[in-house]
This record gives C-alpha cells, structure tokens and sequence, in this order.
C-alpha cells in the first residue's frame, strides 16, 4: 500500500506508449513526439511521488519526527514535502490530540498525503486545503483543493463511490481498511474530500 498500486499501473501504461511511440515514429515523427512528451511527464510525475516514500524509507524525510512531535507537527512537515515536490500551496488546521497511537496517527498522515497529491497530481491544483479535527471519538479530515475536480460532477457518499465506482481507488482503500466512511464533492473549480475514521479504543493509548 505503501509503494502505490497506481505506480504499477503508470508503468504498464508507459510501456504500451512506448510501442504506440515505435509505432508512429517512422509514419508520424511529430505524433511520436507528442506521445513520447506526454509520457516523459507522466514519468516525472510518477519520480516525484516515489521519493516522497523513498526519502522516508532511506531516513531521510521528515515525515516523522521524532517521537515528541505531535500530529499536526508531522502533517506540517509532509505537507511541506507535499509543497516542495509539487509546487502547491498547502495550508492546514489541526485540532486533535496529540497523543493518538502511532498506528492511528500514521493511517491520518497517509491518508492526508494521499490525498494531497491527488489533488496536485491528477486535480492539477494549485492549493491545497486541510482540517484535521475530531467529533466525538472520531477523527474527521477535510481536504479541498482548487484543482479540476473528478470526472465526475456532484456530492457523491461512500455507498454511492462504491457502487458506483467512482473516486481514487487507493485512497478508498485507506479509508475503508481504517474502518472509515469518504464523501465527495466535485465540480470543474475544485473539489472537496470529507473523511471520519473511527478512533479505536486504544486510540489514544
């Protein structure tokens, strides 16, 4: 989960635009160009989203601080990463304990991360807005963006996502194997994410 299903797949793509670019070469030198230009950003894009996990494996990220920094310290220095890597602006109001297991605290960062440069990314946006909070024992995260919304246009529940099979499949599946519940909201001047995780017992152990 950690490396991205979506990375397996970009790669499988850019070898079927490989041959279509072999193809094209000889008959249309200028298609080919513009196969191979497109696939060249899809590349950089695919680069800039592993060294957020590389640099973190290899120690070098500060994802994680050490272990006297509270939630909202550690989303601040991913966003930050977030910010530098993609050129988008970020912004962000927590307000949620400090003390949530490491568990909990990693699934929120992930999830916030996730969705953060799915904006920037896919949503091509140019600011990116986070809330961190809490209702009752759950934990609820907002996401807005700027950007070019879905495909899809409208409010859509998690019933209506999965039915209908709509929304980022990966960050779906964060969500629901945290136990959680993601709403959107899509139109072509931004779209926004609503997300409740439910905080478990020991949540704050």
């Amino acid at each position: 989960m950690e490396l991205h299903d979506g990375i397996l797949q970009t790669l499988t793509g850019a070898s079927l635009q490989i041959a279509v670019a072999r193809r094209l070469i000889r008959v249309d030198p200028e298609a080919a160009e513009n196969v191979l230009a497109a696939l060249g950003e899809t590349v950089r894009a695919e680069q800039q989203e592993m060294r957020l996990y590389v640099d973190e494996v290899k120690g070098q990220s500060p994802l994680w601080p050490d272990a006297d920094h509270d939630l909202g310290a550690r989303i601040t220095a991913m966003l930050d990463r977030v910010r530098a890597i993609w050129g988008v602006a970020t912004s962000l109001q927590a307000d949620v304990d400090s003390d949530l297991s490491a568990e909990m605290g990693r699934r929120v960062l992930r999830i916030i991360q996730e969705a953060a440069v799915n904006s920037a990314r896919h949503g091509r946006a140019k600011a990116v807005r986070v809330k961190v909070g809490r209702d009752g024992p759950d934990i609820t995260i907002d996401v807005s963006d700027d950007g070019r919304g879905f495909s899809f246009l409208g409010d859509y529940d998690a019933n209506e996502l999965r039915e209908k099979r709509l929304g980022p499949v990966s960050l779906k599946h964060r969500v629901e194997d945290a136990g959680g519940w993601l709403s959107i909201h899509s139109t072509r001047e931004g779209a926004s994410l609503c997300i409740r995780l439910p905080a478990p017992p020991d949540a704050t152990a």
